[in-house]
């Protein structure tokens, strides 16, 4: 450490030379010799995605909403049976349904064989040009939104499309098909329920008991879940409620064509900025001796790095 003029050695602590530091008046002078091109160059972006998106035909936006069941009932009598059959209650809870129907509905509108009802039932493959169900599948995802409200449970269905009624159209068909959908699979269900029930009942009337009392409430416990199963099993329909039927929008959901511009526009003025740093310590680079030598150096570096890669790909494809 060299003593200053004063006599004193510097501190550690104290501050870079400003030749040591990239001083602020030189980031300034780079901005404003680059000011046009950082100016006009973000607004002519800007006004090239504004253009593109006036372009860019509406997108309209269906949506319909649906309430699953209230869940208070299947609890409250899984509770009342599963204090009654003791061991066998756990099982009984499972059949009476106990989880979340909302998560169920909406693991019913997801899955591809849903999908492929709504897609042959509206022909979407040709209505979206794709070749196979697989492409369709992806393009409907593309086009459908499906949330739920965690404190309501009101499942949102919303469909995109560039034709205002047949979105419509399609989000109501996504309600009329579920409540086809989940009420062959709630038959199905109930019958299983039914006919494991009944078996249960024959297996335990068949059984010898040291407590006959604890028998006969077991039974009773089975017979009221069966008679249950068999209201199930003959019910119309789900019992879930459409609170929203999709009319024809009127507004256009997309694109926002502002937004678009502005956003592009301080996405490229910002990139704009970035490059021309780049470009100005490139410059100062080239006339620095050390620095252009240790460029050469990093080049140098990048070229065997992707010589190196260049041969794994060849090993690979051997």
């Amino acid at each position: 450490m060299t003593p200053n003029q004063s006599g004193q050695q510097n501190s550690p602590n104290e501050p870079w030379d400003d030749e040591d530091e990239i001083s602020l008046l030189d980031l300034a002078l780079t901005i404003a010799q680059n000011l046009k091109l950082l100016v006009f160059g973000s607004l002519g972006a800007g006004i090239l995605a504004l253009v593109i998106a006036v372009i860019w035909p509406n997108i309209y936006t269906g949506k319909a909403s649906i309430l699953p069941p209230d869940q208070s009932n299947a609890l409250s009598a899984g509770g009342l049976l599963a204090g009654a059959l003791g061991g066998l209650g756990g099982v009984a809870g499972d059949l009476a349904g106990l989880k979340d129907p909302g998560q169920r509905y909406i693991a019913y509108l997801k899955s591809d064989e849903f999908r492929n009802i709504i897609i042959k039932k509206y022909d979407l493959q040709k209505y979206y040009d794709k070749d196979t169900l697989f492409y369709t599948r992806k393009k409907l995802d593309r086009n459908v939104d499906i949330s739920s409200d965690k404190q309501s449970g009101l499942i949102t269905i919303e469909v995109d499309g560039y034709d205002a009624k047949f979105a419509a159209e399609l989000a109501n068909g996504f309600v009329t098909e579920l409540r086809i959908f989940t009420g062959k699979l709630d038959l199905q269900e109930a019958q299983n329920r039914r006919i494991f029930l009944e078996e249960q009942i024959k297996d335990i009337s068949s059984r010898t008991f040291q407590d006959p009392y604890s028998q006969q409430q077991i039974i009773s416990g089975l017979i009221q879940q069966l008679e249950m199963a068999k209201v199930d099993e003959g019910r119309v329909g789900p019992t879930f409620t459409q609170i929203d039927f999709a009319s024809t929008p009127e507004i256009k959901s997309k694109p926002k064509r502002a937004l678009i511009a502005i956003l592009t526009t301080l996405a490229t003025g910002f990139l704009l900025l970035i490059f021309v740093f780049v470009r100005q310590a490139l410059r100062n680079a080239e006339a620095d001796p050390e620095a252009k030598d240790k460029m050469a150096q990093i080049k140098s570096l990048f070229k065997a790095f992707w010589g190196t890669v260049k041969n794994w790909r060849k090993w690979r494809l051997r």
